[in-house]
């Protein structure tokens, strides 16, 4: 065996971070959208960027549905709590210069049907493909077991033992990737299998 094993390029989160970016401006616009498309005060019609969701009682605020990927549902929720505003008129009203009135715009879900965006996107709940469970239409699955069986692609290995020794003497990922699973994947049969999990010591050399 080599004196150092090498495991591969190392991960990076880009593609992770590039979803996440485009599922908050989805659902910066579908909010948007269900506001009315304007700021509740002055009537401000401009990028979705400029909109801030302000919580009428800040003592009832759960969380703020921008930050954290949470169902369509729970976001809903937790809009009827608010009210949307430009970040203008956002901070003369902790500022004390403004007041907000009783007819302000509210949070409406179905002014979304209303709009060509809604037929873009496509409906909102469909079926899960691993349990036919009602799921939100921008997620893969209806939750994190579901997921994870879509992502394995790969059969578990007839022969576990046989695996063990071969992870020995070429490694984690060269294995992993023959059989179309991640390297945890791989580590997690095994453990299943009432075997031990072959761990490594990377030795770096160091040039003189």
């Amino acid at each position: 065996m080599n004196d150092a094993i090498i495991f591969g390029p190392k991960r990076t989160t880009s593609r992770r971070y590039e979803h996440v970016r485009r599922w908050r401006a989805t659902l910066k616009r579908r909010l948007v959208i269900c506001f009315g498309g304007k700021c509740g005060l002055c009537d401000l019609v401009d990028h979705d960027v400029v909109y801030d969701f302000h919580h009428r009682d800040p003592s009832k605020k759960d969380f703020q549905p921008t930050t954290k990927i949470r169902s369509w549902e729970r976001i809903a929720a937790e809009m009827q709590k608010c009210i949307m505003v430009c970040s203008h008129c956002h901070r003369k009203i902790h500022s004390g210069l403004i007041s907000i009135q009783d007819d302000v715009q509210r949070f409406d879900p179905s002014l979304i049907d209303k709009t060509e965006y809604a037929h873009r996107v496509g409906p909102m709940i469909d079926g899960c493909p691993v349990c036919g469970n009602p799921k939100n239409a921008f997620r893969k699955a209806c939750s994190l077991v579901c997921a994870g069986s879509l992502r394995v692609t790969g059969k578990h290995p007839s022969d576990l033992p046989a695996t063990v020794e071969s992870i020995k003497s070429r490694g984690y990922s060269s294995v992993a990737k023959e059989i179309g699973v991640s390297d945890n994947t791989l580590r997690k049969w095994i453990r299943k299998g009432g075997l031990e999990v072959p761990r490594f010591r990377v030795r770096r050399s160091m040039v003189l």
